[in-house]
């Protein structure tokens, strides 16, 4: 299912994208959450995306064995949980890319045959 975000400025994303793409980001390095959040900008998510989301999405992942958790004690600031990935993460994350890859096809034929409509944008001659 595709759903529309105000938020991110017109970037439509299908349900459950950011699975896919903390899954990605947490693949190339384990991550505390806010700096997952940041990160998330390169995908299309907007800089104010709502912590909570991200939080309840790593929880569901955590739950679900797809990546693990520990406290951070190391810093002089409070302790912080570092997110990582799990073998069962990594098979997740290779299903996701399959479903991106699958849904490329579809979109760029669904781009290809638009233009060959040769029609306009709104606004534009």
């Amino acid at each position: 299912q595709w759903h529309h975000d105000k938020a991110s400025e017109g970037v439509v994303k299908p349900e459950g994208f950011l699975e896919a793409c903390l899954l990605l980001l947490l693949s190339e390095e384990d991550s505390y959450g806010y700096e997952l959040i940041a990160r998330l900008q390169d995908f299309g998510f907007s800089d104010n995306q709502d912590p909570g989301t991200v939080y309840r999405y790593l929880r569901k992942l955590e739950k679900r064995g797809m990546i693990a958790s520990e406290w951070d004690t190391s810093g002089t600031g409070p302790a912080r949980r570092v997110y990582s990935m799990t073998p069962d993460g990594y098979d997740l994350l290779a299903a996701w890319a399959e479903i991106v890859r699958i849904n490329m096809d579809i979109l760029s034929r669904f781009l290809k045959r638009y233009e060959e409509l040769g029609i306009a944008p709104e606004g534009k001659s």
